[in-house]
């Protein structure tokens, strides 16, 4: 089923295979079969231009992969929306995340995000290791700072708004 969210998310949920296949015919970039759930941006022309892809549930967990086409943009409200499908929908503990140490960029955004460094799994690629990040809802400050807004106060004001530093 897809289901087209303020006509730039497309959320799609796919049968086992689909959604690596959607993920390498659009991105180019090989997927894990276990890719079930795919929160994709799409440009004014409805090309997809972002996605994160979800996989391996186990309860407490889901394994991300973020891709984003050469040039493009990975939106704040694709991003959003991933953190929401994970922490609020799915009730996830920490999302996963599985980096080639190679990959400064995509080392950067996932520290960025708050993600931390947990393990290193050493020789998985002939020139790399694979880094392997856990990123806590608490952790990550896009997603607090965006609980604080639905909540009406952030993490610096209480329940009433005002500024509870300034209370003390």
């Amino acid at each position: 089923s897809v289901l087209i969210i303020s006509g730039v998310l497309e959320v799609l949920s796919l049968d086992q295979g689909l959604g690596s296949e959607f993920l390498r015919s659009v991105f180019g970039s090989p997927a894990s079969p276990d890719t079930h759930v795919v929160i994709s941006w799409l440009d004014s022309e409805g090309i997809p231009q972002s996605a994160v892809g979800f996989e391996r549930h186990t309860g407490n967990t889901m394994e991300a992969s973020i891709y984003v086409k050469s040039g493009g943009i990975f939106p704040r409200s694709l991003l959003l929306s991933g953190l929401a499908y994970a922490f609020d929908q799915l009730g996830l503990k920490f999302l996963t995340f599985i980096v080639k140490s190679s990959n400064m960029v995509s080392i950067d955004f996932v520290t960025r995000l708050g993600a931390t460094h947990e393990a290193t799994l050493r020789d998985v690629y002939p020139e790399a290791d694979s880094l392997v990040f856990y990123l806590r809802p608490e952790t990550c400050p896009i997603w607090e700072r965006y609980c604080g807004k639905r909540r009406g106060y952030t993490s610096s004001t209480g329940p009433s708004g005002h500024d509870s530093a300034a209370a003390e």
